[in-house]
């Protein structure tokens, strides 16, 4: 019997940045079971796992703004403000 193992994926940019690399539909091919027999993350811990984790409830959500300009984030990265790990708080918030 699989183990449900559902992520929630989020679609987040810089404040300021309108551009989607990645359309929403083409977000849902690669992360949930809408894109299954695609070679997408579903189908990956399928076969890595021999079927002992089902990813088919993965979601994707956004798109979101993060409250900082690219610029505003590269910078407190670079003088040590951010840890590496602040883009996923900014995220989250």
């Amino acid at each position: 019997m699989a183990t449900h193992a559902s992520l929630a994926f989020v679609l987040v940019r810089f404040r300021g940045d309108p551009s989607e690399p990645l359309t929403t539909a083409a977000a849902d091919r690669m992360f949930t079971a809408a894109g299954r027999g695609t070679l997408n993350v579903v189908d990956w811990f399928d076969d890595n796992t021999h079927g002992a984790i089902d990813m088919s409830g993965n979601r994707v959500f956004g798109w979101y703004e993060l409250p900082d300009t690219l610029a505003e984030y590269s910078a407190r990265r670079t003088d040590g403000t951010y840890p590496r790990v602040k883009i996923v708080e900014l995220a989250r918030a």
